[in-house]
C-alpha cells in the first residue's frame, strides 16, 4: 500500500512538472534585458533575422547586377532597375558611361549586412569588366553600399548605392614562427612522408610516424584526385612544430590542377617526431 501511495504522488509531481512552468532563475531576464525568453523562441528569432540577412543580401546583389550593366539594353534599364525599388526611389541617369565603353560585372558578391534604425544596409563586392573590346578588359573591384528598407512582404532599394573602401590590405604579413635548422629540415621530413602515406593509403606507415599510435587523418575532399607532393614548409613554434605541406590534386571536374595545402601536426620527441594530426581537408 505505502509502494502505491508512493508510486501515484511520483506520477502526480511528473505531471505537474509538465503543466506548470518552473520559475525563472533569479536575474535570469536581467541577462537579456528584458523578460526571459524560451530557447523555442530565441531560436526562431535568430533564424528570422538569419532570413531577412539572407533576403536583404540576395535582392542587393541581384539589383547591383543590373545597376552595374551598361550595355546596348540602356534604354531599357529603368524598367530593369524599378522591381527593386521602393516607391519614390528614381536611379534612372545615376550610371552614366564615357562614349563607346560597355561595363558588365563577372561577380556580384554580399560582404556584409549593417542593420539601421529605419533598415539595412548590405555591403556589396563586385568585378567590373570593361566590354567595349574583345576580349573584355578587367575593370577592377568596387564596393558599393546598397540601402534597402523592409516590410511585411519582402525588401527593396530604398536609394542610391554609395562606395566603400575595399576591406583588403596587400601590404599585410603573415607570419610564421620560424624552426631551428635542424628542426626545420626533421619536420619537412616526418611531414613529407606522413603525406606521402596518405596519399598511398598507407596505414602501417602513418601508424610508425605516429609512435605507435595512427595520427588523426582528415582525408582529401571528395572526389579530389592528389597528384604528388609539390613544395614542404615547416614552421614553428619548437614545441609544436607543424608543416604546410602543398599537394596538386585535381577537382572532380578534371582539367585543372591546384596547390592543395595539407596540415601536419607534430609533437617532438625522444630522439624523434611524431605525427599527431594529418589534416588534407575532408571528412575524417
Amino acid at each position: 500500500m505505502a509502494a502505491r501511495v508512493l508510486l501515484w504522488t511520483l506520477i502526480g509531481i511528473a505531471a505537474l512538472h509538465g503543466l506548470v512552468p518552473l520559475p525563472a532563475a533569479p536575474g535570469a531576464s536581467d541577462l537579456i534585458g528584458g523578460p526571459a525568453q524560451s530557447g523555442l523562441d530565441a531560436r526562431e528569432s535568430r533564424s528570422q533575422v538569419s532570413v531577412r540577412d539572407q533576403i536583404a543580401m540576395a535582392t542587393a546583389a541581384a539589383f547591383l547586377r543590373e545597376y552595374l550593366t551598361v550595355d546596348r539594353r540602356r534604354a531599357e534599364e529603368p524598367g530593369r532597375l524599378k522591381r527593386y525599388l521602393a516607391r519614390g526611389v528614381d536611379l534612372d541617369g545615376d550610371v552614366v558611361p564615357q562614349r563607346g565603353t560597355s561595363q558588365s560585372t563577372d561577380f556580384v558578391l554580399p560582404a556584409g549586412v549593417q542593420p539601421l534604425k529605419d533598415g539595412i544596409e548590405v555591403t556589396i563586392f563586385a568585378h567590373l569588366l570593361q566590354t567595349d573590346d574583345d576580349p573584355p578588359r578587367d575593370g577592377g573591384m568596387i564596393a558599393l553600399v546598397v540601402p534597402m528598407t523592409s516590410g511585411p512582404r519582402g525588401m527593396a532599394v530604398s536609394g542610391v548605392p554609395r562606395p566603400a573602401a575595399l576591406p583588403i590590405d596587400p601590404g599585410l604579413t603573415s607570419e610564421v614562427p620560424a624552426l631551428p635548422a635542424d628542426l626545420a629540415r626533421a619536420t619537412a621530413i616526418a611531414a613529407g612522408q606522413a603525406v606521402a602515406a596518405l596519399l598511398n593509403g598507407d596505414q602501417a606507415g602513418l601508424t610508425r610516424l605516429g609512435g605507435g599510435t595512427a595520427p588523426v587523418v582528415r582525408p582529401f575532399a571528395d572526389g579530389w584526385r592528389p597528384t604528388g607532393i609539390a613544395k614542404i614548409r615547416p614552421a614553428g613554434p619548437p614545441e609544436t612544430p607543424t608543416a604546410q605541406v602543398l599537394v596538386r590534386a585535381r577537382p572532380p571536374v578534371a582539367g585543372v590542377e591546384y596547390l592543395v595545402p595539407v596540415r601536419v601536426s607534430l609533437r617532438p620527441g625522444a630522439g624523434a617526431l611524431t605525427v599527431r594530426e594529418v589534416d588534407a581537408g575532408g571528412t575524417p
